[in-house]
């Protein structure tokens, strides 16, 4: 059974406080969606049980952003202030089409790393959040575009530019949330350098995030809600305590996705879905951490 919510910090941290020591951000069911994107029912759910698994097995209280409180300023507000354990997202994920120089147009002067990090990793992809009270579409805005607006996205190239070295796990219960244009890819935090595809999930590692729990296609709402919350029972099992290496990740991931295949709560699709990405593994490493995920 799902432990039952207990009341979570539903405000952001104030810019220039002290850094508050907090086991997980956990931001979903914006609104007002972005213009064009409707309601997710199951994104709701799915915040509340991971916020109350966390909760109740953790001596300290997830941090919570929803319906008008799930900004796009809010949620970097606390991505850079609180140190934070794990990062969860659960709203519409998609690509960013706007060309480098469409982009930059939405930023103000003084984002001189997101511009740096911008441009030299180009990443594509965005997490939808909620569109703050003031913004009102007038011509100007409608000549930039209002739907890929800076203000109601959590762009990629915006985690990628943060800190988020003091984060163990990332997840984007989102579509597409792994997806990116393929491309050679500059030196990460880690020192690799390398082809790949230049995303949402790259961009948490990228931020220092070694592992994200992410999507490789658009994904079903209310399956991903039973999949979350089951994959959160079993990543705190250990309580506060709970190792967030990543053969604990796959394989609290891997048993999620049997407990739903023994109840027949599932279609397959969303499963086949999420996997886990992060910095190479020894070649042992990779080959069990594959063993955990794949062979069901």
């Amino acid at each position: 059974p799902t432990p039952t919510p207990t009341p979570a910090s539903t405000s952001a941290p104030t810019p220039g406080s002290p850094p508050t020591i907090v086991p997980a951000l956990v931001v979903g069911n914006p609104s007002p969606m972005p213009p064009g994107l409707d309601a997710l029912p199951g994104c709701l759910a799915e915040v509340l049980s991971v916020a109350g698994i966390v909760n109740a097995r953790t001596s300290g209280q997830a941090r919570m952003l929803t319906d008008a409180d799930a900004l796009a300023s809010n949620a970097v507000a606390t991505l850079r202030n609180d140190r934070l354990r794990v990062v969860h997202f659960a709203t519409h994920g998609m690509q960013d089409p706007i060309a480098l120089a469409q982009q930059a147009g939405c930023l103000s002067e003084t984002d001189t790393e997101e511009l740096r990090v911008r441009r030299s990793w180009d990443f594509k992809g965005r997490l939808a959040c909620a569109v703050p009270s003031d913004h009102r579409p007038d011509l100007d805005d409608v000549k930039q575009d209002p739907y890929f607006r800076h203000a109601a996205f959590l762009h990629a190239h915006r985690t990628g530019s943060l800190d988020l070295s003091h984060v163990n796990l990332a997840v984007a219960s989102a579509c597409d949330s792994h997806r990116g244009h393929f491309k050679h890819l500059p030196s990460t935090a880690m020192g690799v350098s390398r082809d790949g595809a230049a995303g949402l999930s790259l961009s948490f590692l990228r931020a220092g995030v070694p592992r994200a729990i992410v999507t490789l296609w658009p994904v079903d709402d209310a399956e991903s809600a039973l999949l979350m919350v089951r994959l959160y029972d079993h990543l705190y099992r250990g309580g506060a305590e709970a190792p967030f290496g990543p053969l604990h990740v796959a394989r609290s991931l891997r048993q999620a996705v049997l407990d739903l295949w023994d109840s027949g709560s599932h279609r397959g699709k969303t499963f086949a879905a999420t996997t886990i990405t992060g910095p190479a593994l020894s070649s042992t490493g990779c080959r069990e951490l594959d063993c955990v995920l794949y062979k069901l």
